[in-house]
């Protein structure tokens, strides 16, 4: 369990523009071009990223096209020596818009959430620019029945995840208040060679929208990990929105109670980074358990959000897990700012240190300027501890990144 968590916590700064908004609700055309350098496999690579985005109503196109440049090596073909290389620089295409009855797209995908999460929360087929994939996800919500259906990446089989649903007493009479009511099964699948594990799930919502200004969801899932365990969360959610858009506020709880060999949420953010383990980490988990999940998250003129995540299982010592986020790249025209902070290995109040010196930390910090004109400059700072095992003591190890870009 710690070195799933401590694998989480590694790759907190790889999701940081994961984090920041993707735009796919504009119209317009814009265009970046940026320039920085990295190091990779202790080889430095200059690089040049040209990522035009053209959006027109329901339709919207996204470009990523990568070069990188090492004086030892070369130009890196790593980059461009595989169709699912070439496909990889559409980071997106899609028809329609989040939450419409039809939604289509294909390229990057970033935060896919089936049903209320117990199986598939807010995972992202590509963390690593190494390994950039294309995806599909479709989404349909005619009233009466939908469907959700993920497919991680068309380069080779991988992740696929299928969810359909149905409002039962739509076929009866649109009853106000209950016609929601909504039951669904989902089935999930990584087809990876180094995983092979799938996932079931039957889920149960009534959401209730008592004004425009306030929603409610009661949920009920349980989920089976296909030759393992399996768990069920009971949960609440709640939207609360106020007039002109000063404060939009969301909060979600979940009861959870797991059995042998079951983790929930299993293809969350960092599932492409860790499959390679996390099925023996399933494996090892043995006797009954049970926790809570919390989450809130609050938006200020629909442009300052700030929120977090917890979560703690009670028969898992040190398994409680902080996220925090302050996304402030929308207030100030000029000066974009990120924030994160990640703690794991928390078992009570005392173990929750802002900026604790050990290897449970990882504090994210990302600011951007417009130099001149459209010219903007982004700084990347992280912070965290690696134990020295000569020293027997906690030695910082800060990572600092900079690039130059230009957005049109």
């Amino acid at each position: 369990m710690r070195k799933m968590l401590l694998g989480v916590m590694i790759l907190s700064l790889v999701l940081v523009a994961q984090d920041l908004p993707q735009g796919e609700d504009g119209s317009g055309f814009s265009f970046f071009g940026g320039m920085g350098a990295d190091f990779m496999n202790d080889t430095l690579w200059f690089s040049l990223s040209i990522q035009p985005e053209l959006s027109l109503g329901p339709v919207g196109v996204g470009l990523d096209i990568p070069f990188r440049y090492s004086p030892q090596a070369g130009f890196r073909t790593a980059d461009w020596d595989s169709p699912s290389d070439i496909m990889a620089t559409i980071r997106y295409l899609r028809l329609g818009k989040k939450y419409s009855p039809f939604y289509f797209r294909i390229g990057v995908l970033d935060h896919v959430t089936l049903a209320y999460g117990f199986l598939v929360d807010n995972y992202t087929n590509t963390i690593d620019e190494n390994t950039r994939k294309s995806g599909v996800l479709i989404e349909s919500d005619m009233k009466k029945f939908g469907a959700q259906l993920l497919y991680s990446n068309l380069g080779k089989p991988e992740v696929f995840g299928l969810r359909a649903f149905v409002r039962p007493i739509w076929f009866v009479a649109p009853i106000p208040i209950i016609r929601n009511f909504e039951i669904g099964g989902t089935y999930v699948k990584d087809f990876h060679l180094d995983a092979d594990i799938g996932m079931a799930s039957f889920d149960a919502g009534f959401p209730l929208r008592l004004a425009d200004l306030f929603s409610l969801t009661f949920y009920y899932d349980y989920g089976k990990a296909l030759g393992y365990g399996s768990g069920t969360a009971l949960g609440v959610r709640t939207d609360i929105r106020l007039p002109l858009n000063l404060v939009q506020v969301s909060v979600k709880f979940e009861k959870r109670r797991i059995t042998n060999q079951f983790i929930p949420s299993y293809f969350d953010p960092f599932y492409e980074a860790q499959r390679v383990w996390k099925d023996s980490v399933l494996a090892s988990y043995n006797g009954n358990f049970d926790g809570y999940y919390g989450e809130l998250y609050a938006t200020a003129l629909g442009r300052l959000k700030l929120g977090g995540t917890y979560t703690y299982y009670r028969n898992i010592p040190y398994s409680g897990r902080i996220h925090l986020v302050l996304d402030a790249t929308q207030v100030i025209k000029d000066w974009p700012l990120l924030v994160m902070w990640d703690r794991d290995g928390i078992e009570s109040s005392k173990d929750i240190v802002f900026l604790g010196k050990d290897e449970h930390t990882v504090f994210t910090f990302v600011i951007s300027h417009r130099l001149f004109w459209k010219v903007y400059g982004t700084g990347t700072i992280q912070q965290k501890f690696a134990y020295n095992e000569t020293t027997d003591t906690y030695d910082p190890l800060r990572k600092y990144g900079f690039m130059v870009g230009v957005k049109l």
